[in-house]
C-alpha cells in the first residue's frame, strides 16, 4: 500500500468513525465576519490553495514523478492561493471569492470521476491507476468543500 493509499484509508476510517471534525466549515470568517475582517475569506482561500498544492505535490511524488498530470491539483491551487493573497486588498474580495469559487467548481467537475472509481477501489475492485483515483478523489473533496464555503460566504455577504 502506497503512502497516498494509506493516508486515504486513515481518512476514510476517521470519517466512518465520526472522529473527523471539519471546523473549517463553520460560518466563522465568512459573511458578516468577513466584512469586518478582510482576511476572513482570504485566509481560507490561501489555506485551500496551499492544501491543493500539497495534494498535487504528494500525488506527484507518490506516483514516482511518472506524469505531470499528477500536479493538476497544484495547478488548481496556485490561482486559488493567488486570489486569496489578492483578496486582502480593499474591494478585491468579491472578485477573488467569485473567481476562486469558479476554479473550485472547475476542479470539482474535472475530478469528480475519481470519486466514482474510489468506491470501486475501496470495495476491493481493480482500477487502472489507483494513485490517480486517490488524488482525484481528494482533489474533488477539497474543491467541493471549498466551493461550499465560497457559496456560504457569498450568501452571507448579501444579507
Amino acid at each position: 500500500m502506497t503512502a497516498v493509499e494509506e493516508g486515504l484509508a486513515k481518512l476514510h476510517y476517521a470519517l466512518m468513525k465520526g472522529r473527523f471534525k471539519m471546523k473549517i466549515l463553520s460560518a466563522k470568517g465568512t459573511g458578516a465576519d468577513a466584512r469586518r475582517s478582510d482576511t476572513g475569506m482570504a485566509g481560507q482561500m490561501v489555506g485551500f490553495g496551499l492544501l491543493l498544492i500539497l495534494t498535487g505535490a504528494v500525488g506527484y511524488v507518490g506516483t514516482g514523478f511518472a506524469s505531470i498530470t499528477a500536479l493538476i491539483p497544484a495547478f488548481l491551487g496556485l490561482p486559488v492561493l493567488g486570489l486569496g493573497a489578492s483578496a486582502v486588498r480593499k474591494g478585491a474580495g468579491k472578485f477573488a471569492t467569485y473567481s476562486a469559487a469558479s476554479v473550485a467548481a472547475l476542479g470539482f467537475v474535472g475530478t469528480a470521476a475519481g470519486l466514482l472509481q474510489l468506491f470501486t477501489l475501496l470495495s476491493g475492485g481493480e482500477v487502472a491507476r489507483p494513485a490517480a483515483v486517490i488524488v482525484q478523489s481528494i482533489t474533488a473533496i477539497i474543491c467541493a468543500i471549498f466551493l461550499t464555503i465560497c457559496i456560504k460566504s457569498v450568501i452571507a455577504a448579501k444579507r
